[in-house]
């Protein structure tokens, strides 16, 4: 990645880009160097809008959820780390039909399928 893209990023997404950022700020374990760049997306479109330049640029790309269970190695993530997190975690209640998204954490989802009565 040149830094005249990196920069475009940047701007394409203020505020939501961080560069050489240590995985093990989030990851449960506590464990990994760094990646090159890692983005937590504020809503949809801003991680439509990075799948977009991703692809454009053929950058490598990981998705991570909230960290769990995830052991990065100290040489860290070469490319894009995007985190998905509470921003794209909306829970949507619609009679017995709860939707989640991907940010959503489980025990919020149980709950308010506890709350509902739903199950199964």
């Amino acid at each position: 990645m040149s830094g005249a893209g990196l920069k475009e990023l940047e701007s394409l997404l203020p505020g939501q880009v961080r560069f050489d950022e240590p995985m093990a700020r989030h990851t449960t374990w506590r464990i990994g160097g760094p990646a090159d760049v890692l983005v937590e997306p504020a809503g949809i479109n801003e991680l439509a809008r990075l799948l977009a330049w991703v692809r454009a640029r053929e950058v490598p790309l990981f998705i991570m959820g909230n960290g769990s269970n995830l052991l990065v190695r100290d040489g860290g993530i070469r490319g894009v780390v995007v985190k998905i997190g509470p921003a794209l975690g909306r829970v949507n209640l619609r009679g017995t039909t709860i939707t989640a998204g991907a940010g959503a954490k489980l025990a919020r989802l149980a709950a308010v399928a506890c709350r509902a009565g739903v199950g199964g």
